[in-house]
């Protein structure tokens, strides 16, 4: 079962059930998907968390506040996305590092 995650850290997750995992920011994945990840849909809300047809969660500091639809489409296409996600990842320019100092 893959997995679509709106993490607390303010980076989005896309787990498929085998392979490399996609991580980045809110900013990168709209890019690399071609559409921003849906806005969390309740104040406070620091989380989304959906499991393909086991989980669909709703969180504010690990506590679950409300459920979404146990079949999410949105995720589901997401998930299956994970090749060109991570395609366009990796035809990204790395971010530059600054000097230390």
């Amino acid at each position: 079962m893959g997995e679509f995650h709106h993490h607390p850290d303010g980076l989005i997750y896309v787990r498929p059930d085998t392979g490399t995992v996609y991580v980045d920011t809110l900013a990168h994945f709209q890019a690399d998907y071609g559409q921003p990840a849906p806005a969390l849909p309740l104040d406070g809300t620091d989380e989304q968390l959906y499991t393909q047809n086991v989980r669909h969660a709703y969180k504010r500091s690990g506590m679950v506040l409300s459920g979404g639809p146990r079949v999410y489409t949105w995720g589901d296409n997401c998930i299956a996305a994970i090749a060109s996600l991570l395609a366009a990842q990796a035809a990204r320019p790395p971010t530059p590092t600054p000097p230390p100092g």
